[in-house]
């Protein structure tokens, strides 16, 4: 809640109930008693390494978790200006977090909610620009000075973890082939060719400037478990699939989960430093009956894999109480000379016209929990590209009555 929610919208009932679930302050989330001395080093740090969450006037215990009932601290007015004024006083370059000061019901105990986004303008430096700290795990040296080796990476905004993102995704699509292949040849009867099927989706989110395992393969199991949504469209009640022939399997970074129905098959990555890889070959249909009928591909069908894989990763970041910049990635290969039919849930148009491009590409970053707040729009934002790629120029609004319409299908069908 306090990692998603809107931070005007946070209430004192919101950190209550936060505090109810005993979580441990870690390298994301730091509970100060009092108004700290040295906030700007917690915050520098932070933003230098992964983002995080301070709440202010919460006590801890023995074990790093909360205390009830909560304490806050006196309330007075211009606590978010003091913040501010620190952070502008004492770093360089100053980073400008999220901030609510949450009253109790007399009004006179306040609790600050302070959200550090992963900056990409590090190294935050603090004391007149002389140290930079790192935010680690470890409860009882939360900060740590970075090394030559670690400002490194803090450098040239990041470059070291770009090209990491960039290995990341390329060993994931290279794992595509090599283990699907494998995969396949076990399944005699399966007709998935993967490399000149038709219409491959390929959906990716990783964190925009990754450094280190966030987690074992084993915990990236656990989670991904926990992060399953919904599914309502095709063979699937859950995205990532519960059911049908599975393989899954542990690999050297993370967990790799492969799917396949008759004429369908589905690849999922999990990377143990937080990349989200999904791709799948979409249904070809023939539509026509001449030797030179159109082969489509259902609207509907790439509408839902985005909306799920969307949900689903907002779901993964939530469960890791991680929420750092993404690259959120979508591509379609092998849309050359095909078509899009549009499969709505009361009506079916035809075919418009056939895709000019072999591949439609689309990126954008953002913050991980927009994934969450703003998935209707980042899905639309997507799958209107797609749509003008195969000719189709339904409007904005058109388009999203077409989601509406599918996601609301989708309700009715898994409940």
């Amino acid at each position: 809640m306090l990692y998603t929610k809107p931070i005007e919208q946070i209430e004192w009932s919101d950190i209550e109930q936060f505090c109810q679930q005993k979580t441990k302050e870690g390298a994301y989330l730091d509970y100060k008693r009092e108004f700290p001395a040295q906030l700007e080093k917690t915050i520098a740090a932070m933003a230098n390494t992964l983002g995080g969450v301070i709440i202010i006037g919460v006590a801890e215990d023995s074990k790093s978790t909360p205390v009830l009932p909560l304490v806050g601290i006196p309330f007075e007015r211009g606590l978010e200006e003091r913040i501010t004024g620190i952070i502008l006083s004492n770093m360089v370059p100053p980073v400008f977090p999220e901030m609510q000061v949450v009253r109790d019901e007399s009004g006179e105990k306040a609790v600050i909610v302070v959200r550090i986004p992963q900056s990409n303008q590090t190294p935050h430096a603090i004391a007149r620009n002389t140290k930079v700290y790192l935010r680690t795990g470890n409860v009882n040296n939360p900060e740590e000075l970075a090394t030559i080796d670690e400002m490194e990476w803090l450098r040239d905004k990041r470059s070291k973890s770009e090209d990491l993102r960039q290995k990341l995704y390329s060993r994931a699509c290279d794992r595509f082939l090599t283990l699907g292949t494998l995969h396949l040849v076990g399944q005699r009867s399966i007709t998935v060719d993967l490399v000149d099927s038709p219409g491959w989706l390929t959906v990716c989110c990783c964190p925009l400037y990754p450094e280190k395992p966030l987690r074992t393969p084993p915990e990236m199991q656990e989670l991904l478990e926990q992060s399953r949504t919904r599914a309502g469209y095709g063979p699937f009640e859950y995205f990532p699939s519960k059911k049908h022939f599975r393989e899954q399997r542990v690999v050297g970074d993370g967990i790799v989960h492969m799917i396949n129905t008759e004429d369908r098959f589905f690849y999922v990555e999990l990377s143990c430093f937080g990349m989200y890889y999904f791709r799948q070959n979409l249904q070809a249909e023939s539509y026509g009956s001449s030797p030179a009928a159109t082969i489509s591909f259902r609207a509907g069908e790439v509408l839902a894999r985005l909306a799920q894989f969307t949900d689903s990763a907002a779901r993964l970041y939530c469960e890791m109480g991680h929420w750092p910049f993404v690259q959120l990635e979508m591509r379609l290969e092998g849309t050359k000379p095909h078509a899009l039919r549009m499969d709505w849930p009361d009506h079916v148009a035809p075919p418009s016209v056939v895709c000019p491009d072999d591949e439609i590409h689309f990126s954008t970053c953002l913050m991980a929990r927009q994934l969450l707040t703003e998935r209707r729009s980042l899905v639309l934002d997507t799958f209107e590209r797609v749509m003008w790629a195969f000719g189709w120029s339904l409007g904005r609004d058109s388009l999203g009555q077409y989601y509406d319409q599918w996601t609301k299908t989708w309700d009715t069908q898994t409940r």
